[in-house]
């Protein structure tokens, strides 16, 4: 007969103990370059890293990873050990930081966690679009030199073209990196999603929030016109 392996109730506790720990401290660090040390620095590194693919597998938790962005496919040129995190679904993210139900309510929901939950709402929705067949990626693009720091929040291809995205808590906010990206990577145009009406002005897309659904439709009536 085969040797049955039974976990013991010690480890299967200490391994809901880091997975808890994880799941508590996740909110905080949506949008946020992860480190693990940023969990409990009184942990393991290791332990950590474990408790994290055990929510990943359960889909709980997801990876947004760096890429260079400098061709397809994105996966090609990723950083395995640089990454981002965002949750199954924002009901998820709000529940595990515990905010009361009338905070919710009476604040600016698109600025809570300083517009953490905006990217989270974004990362859910391109997970969304992504074919059943496939399993979903989410990545983003910086450049960290001391001379000319840039961000993009997420990076995606519509068929055969790159095109970065910039997620927008407030009306209002600087689309530098953006441009910094598309000169860099000679690309035609990029995407800010934001509470900006629905324009499209010096090579930027805007697209409002609610209107996220549309976003390859857009994008490929932009690229068939920038193309003609």
């Amino acid at each position: 007969m085969p040797e049955l392996h039974v976990i013991g109730a010690g480890s299967l506790k200490a391994k809901h103990k880091y997975m808890q720990k994880l799941f508590e401290r996740a909110p905080g660090l949506i949008g946020r370059h992860f480190q693990y040390s940023k969990i409990d620095p009184d942990m393991l590194s290791r332990d950590i890293k474990t408790a994290l693919q055990y929510l990943i597998d359960a889909g709980i938790l997801h990876r947004v990873y760096c890429t260079q962005a400098s061709g397809l496919p994105l996966n090609g040129l990723v950083n395995e050990k640089k990454f981002k995190i965002i949750f199954l679904d924002i009901g998820l993210a709000k529940s595990s930081s515990y905010l009361d139900p009338r905070l919710m309510l009476s604040e600016d929901l698109m600025l809570l966690n300083q517009g953490a939950l905006v990217e989270q709402f974004v990362g859910q929705e391109l997970l969304a679009m992504s074919p059943p067949y496939l399993p979903g990626e989410l990545y983003y693009w910086e450049r960290s030199k001391k001379s000319s720091q840039a961000e993009i929040d997420y990076v995606i291809n519509i068929d055969d073209t790159i095109i970065p995205i910039e997620v927008k808590a407030g009306k209002t906010g600087s689309l530098r990196a953006l441009q910094f990206f598309l000169k860099e990577k000679k690309l035609k145009f990029g995407i800010r999603l934001s509470l900006q009406p629905l324009e499209f002005r010096h090579n930027v897309l805007s697209i409002p929030l609610y209107m996220i659904d549309q976003l390859p439709r857009l994008a490929r009536e932009i690229i068939q016109e920038i193309t003609r």
